[in-house]
């Protein structure tokens, strides 16, 4: 365990127990509740693992979040539940059977996943540095990355990451989707992908959501009919999704 995951482990507990989630939208509340002005920081991760963990997952309550994206071609599909004004992105991802992510940082940011359904599992990896890290396309450095540690995750169960920790790959090695509902703090666009041979490091392509609050995003098939239809443009800014959280929604 490292300096910084041990100290996290002894900083302080939820506080208000009496104030657990009953709910999904309960839990959405109280997270907004609890992160405050600032959004996450080192010192509020003990408290918001506990608040994750208190949530005992109903798909009745959050399945109107996990859309799963039918078009295909997608490893997993991003879901936006509420934007934290700002602070976080708390977000529900279906993942597709027999699937993983690429070998990826967090862009400084925290990220606590939580198991809906199914089981995942996370793998972390050694942070390359020096010459071990390299940010063109071209240059190779050939050297893999140290893998430090495989854990599973079932239902309820939550982890934490950050870059101070390494880089993970979160997997679903079952044959049957599953569903994990993630935050974010703060929320980022763009992240590093590694390669696990060569740890090459590239550049993301940007975070985007196939639904919002629940509702279907529809912000990019928009941006393709205007580009089709140039007259049709009648104003340089174009109607984006209403991020404001559950808070009008549950």
């Amino acid at each position: 365990m490292s300096l910084f995951s041990s100290t996290i482990s002894k900083m302080n507990p939820l506080t208000d127990q009496s104030c657990l989630p009953n709910s999904f939208s309960e839990l959405v509340m109280r997270i907004n509740k609890e992160m405050g002005e600032e959004g996450l920081d080192t010192a509020d991760v003990p408290r918001i693992q506990e608040l994750l963990k208190a949530y005992q997952s109903n798909p009745e309550e959050w399945k109107q979040y996990a859309m799963k994206n039918e078009a295909g071609g997608t490893k997993y599909t991003r879901n936006l539940v509420d934007d934290g004004n700002g602070k976080f992105n708390l977000m529900i991802l279906v993942w597709d059977p027999n699937v993983a992510s690429p070998i990826h940082d967090h862009a400084n940011s925290h990220c606590l996943v939580k198991v809906l359904d199914g089981k995942l599992t996370e793998s972390l990896y050694e942070m390359p540095s020096g010459e071990g890290r390299r940010d063109s396309k071209l240059d190779m450095c050939e050297k893999p990355l140290p893998l430090i540690k495989s854990s599973e995750y079932s239902v309820d169960q939550v982890s934490y990451m950050h870059d101070k920790l390494g880089l993970h790959s979160i997997s679903n090695k079952t044959a049957s989707h599953s569903v994990s509902l993630h935050l974010y703090s703060p929320p980022y666009e763009y992240c590093n992908t590694f390669c696990p041979v060569t740890s090459e490091v590239r550049k993301s392509t940007k975070c985007t959501f196939y639904s919002v609050n629940g509702k279907r995003n529809n912000y990019m098939q928009e941006i393709r009919d205007k580009l089709k239809n140039p007259h049709s443009i009648t104003s340089p800014v174009m109607t984006r999704p209403n991020c404001s959280g559950p808070r009008k929604v549950l």
